[in-house]
């Protein structure tokens, strides 16, 4: 190839035509400028043409996007000529237009070959690029960069799937929830309490929960410390019992932390091990009624390491999970 010096007026005066059609929309001015069997490599990446119609018929359905919206700054432009074909090259910072600012959107690398036919110089092929913004100078490939993101992404995806994982667990909690609800709605007295503190245990044990007992506690008045218990019992032979009666929170931390909790409607826990567990139903044993594994001395209780009690008292009611 030669370097033009003075390259012919026609041909830019095609070329910026070209572009001047395309920023524009004007579809027909731009068809004009280019050969049938234009072939045209773009930037994006379905933007791959092998002839006139096809070239037409895309940017005319996307020519909303450009037109109003885009210029080319900073025009640079070189011409070289080989065998009646005429290649221009040119690098130009594109901006776009976001409500009614002019953003700085890339740089890009443009390069177009034209042909003369007949009167006229026509476009036959085109091809655009937009530089690597994350190489520096020297580089090739930003190595490092892509590692980085790579690393990125991963971890994107581990926290991704755990949030998931977590949201499917909590939907699972919501329908055990609703299939709890449902049973209290369907209760007709009193006495089909101890039904639902069934439904919870079963529910519990889907889950995974190795409970022993779980309850609801019924508080009628702010001012005494004892609460109606309806509680579900497991037994060695794994029998579900129902029991009820009336406990009194006072007397130990954990009795007193939930009739604190209650009354400031908080969520409370508790572990219950080593010598506070057996102050704990040495408590019990004084001043409760008796459920079927309460008593301080049985042999039962004595060989369980720990409880963990958990309270919720947001919606106003009590549960027990030992």
């Amino acid at each position: 190839m030669k370097k033009i010096s003075n390259p012919e007026s026609e041909v830019m005066s095609i070329y910026e035509a070209y572009w001047d059609s395309y920023l524009k929309g004007d579809m027909e001015t731009m068809a004009s400028c280019i050969d049938d069997d234009f072939k045209v490599i773009g930037t994006t990446e379905g933007e791959i043409f092998f002839n006139k119609k096809e070239v037409v018929a895309f940017y005319k359905s996307t020519a909303d996007q450009i037109t109003g919206n885009a210029e080319m700054r900073n025009r640079q432009i070189e011409k070289s000529e080989y065998e009646g074909l005429i290649l221009i090259t040119e690098r130009c910072d594109l901006y776009i237009l976001i409500e009614g600012d002019w953003v700085f959107y890339s740089k890009a690398r443009i390069t177009s070959l034209l042909r003369k036919k007949g009167d006229s110089w026509k476009f036959v092929q085109q091809h655009g690029s937009l530089p690597d913004s994350r190489t520096q100078d020297g580089e090739q490939l930003a190595l490092e960069k892509i590692k980085n993101e790579n690393f990125e992404l991963r971890d994107a995806v581990k926290r991704r799937t755990a949030e998931l994982e977590n949201k499917n667990h909590e939907l699972e909690i919501e329908a055990a929830l609703e299939r709890i609800r449902a049973k209290a709605m369907a209760m007709r007295n009193s006495d089909e309490i101890g039904l639902i503190v069934k439904t919870v245990f079963d529910e519990l044990k889907k889950f995974g929960f190795e409970t022993i007992r779980c309850g609801i506690g019924i508080f009628e008045d702010r001012q005494t410390k004892k609460v109606n218990i309806w509680s579900t019992t497991l037994q060695d032979k794994n029998d579900i019992i129902k029991v009820s009666g009336d406990e009194t929170l006072e007397g130990h931390p954990l009795l007193d932390g939930i009739y604190t909790s209650w009354k400031n409607k908080q969520e409370f826990s508790y572990i219950l091990e080593g010598e506070d567990l057996k102050e704990y139903y040495k408590t019990v044993a004084k001043t409760n009624f008796q459920l079927p594994d309460y008593p301080a001395n049985s042999k039962k209780q004595s060989n369980k390491k720990h409880y963990y009690y958990l309270v919720n008292f947001k919606t106003g009611g009590l549960y027990a999970f030992r």
